[in-house]
C-alpha cells in the first residue's frame, strides 16, 4: 500500500491511450490532496469526465507547474483495473462488468437485483451482458437476455446502445447480440 502513496494519482490503465500517458481510470482510484489542491489553479481546465480532464487535458500543468507524479502502469495495474488487467490481481477494480467474477454469477445476480438500473450507464450494461452470455451459466444467460430487453425497452435512444449494437453486429465479440 506505501508505494500507491508516493504518487498523487494512481488510477487503472486506460487501453485506448500509450503507456506514458495510459493511467488514469478515475473510477476506482488514489488522488494526493496536493493533486486537488493544484486542481483549484485558475489555469486548471475544467470538464467531464473529470479523470480525463486530469490525467490528460491538464497534465502539462500539474506535472510541469506542481511536479504532480502519475503511477506507472505496472504500480496501477497492481491497484486497480477496470477494462484491462485482472482484478483478482488488483487491490480494486471499476466496472460493474467485473463483479460476476470476483463475486461469483450467482452472488451477482442477487446482488444486481437490488440495483436500480436507471442510473447505470449503458455502455457498463451492455459490457456486463457480454460478460454474462460468456459465464456459461443458465442463470447467467437469462439475465442477459433480461439485460438487453431493458435496454432494448427502456434505453433505446441512447447513442451508446446503439454503438454496442454496431460492434456486435461488425464482430466486435464472441457475444451473440440479439439472444
Amino acid at each position: 500500500m506505501d508505494a500507491f502513496l508516493d504518487y498523487d494519482y494512481v488510477g487503472a490503465p486506460w487501453p485506448q491511450f500509450p503507456s506514458a500517458i495510459a493511467v488514469g481510470n478515475g473510477g476506482f482510484s488514489l488522488r494526493s490532496r496536493r493533486l486537488l489542491e493544484a486542481c483549484l489553479d485558475p489555469r486548471f481546465r475544467p470538464g467531464h469526465p473529470e479523470d480525463v480532464i486530469i490525467c490528460h487535458t491538464n497534465r502539462a500543468l500539474l506535472e510541469d507547474v506542481y511536479d504532480i507524479r502519475f503511477a506507472p502502469v505496472d504500480l496501477a495495474r497492481r491497484f486497480s483495473c477496470e477494462r484491462t488487467g485482472e482484478a483478482a490481481k488488483s487491490f480494486g477494480f471499476h466496472g460493474l462488468f467485473n463483479m460476476p467474477r470476483e463475486m461469483g454469477i450467482e452472488a451477482f445476480l442477487v446482488f444486481f437485483a437490488t440495483l436500480d438500473r436507471q442510473f447505470t450507464g449503458v455502455r457498463e450494461l451492455c459490457d456486463l451482458r457480454d460478460v454474462l452470455l460468456c459465464a456459461d451459466e443458465p442463470a447467467a444467460s437469462v439475465e442477459a437476455g433480461r439485460l438487453l430487453a431493458y435496454l432494448v425497452r427502456y434505453r433505446w435512444r441512447d447513442p451508446a446502445f446503439w454503438r454496442y449494437v454496431r460492434r456486435k453486429l461488425a464482430g466486435g465479440s464472441s457475444a451473440v447480440p440479439f439472444a
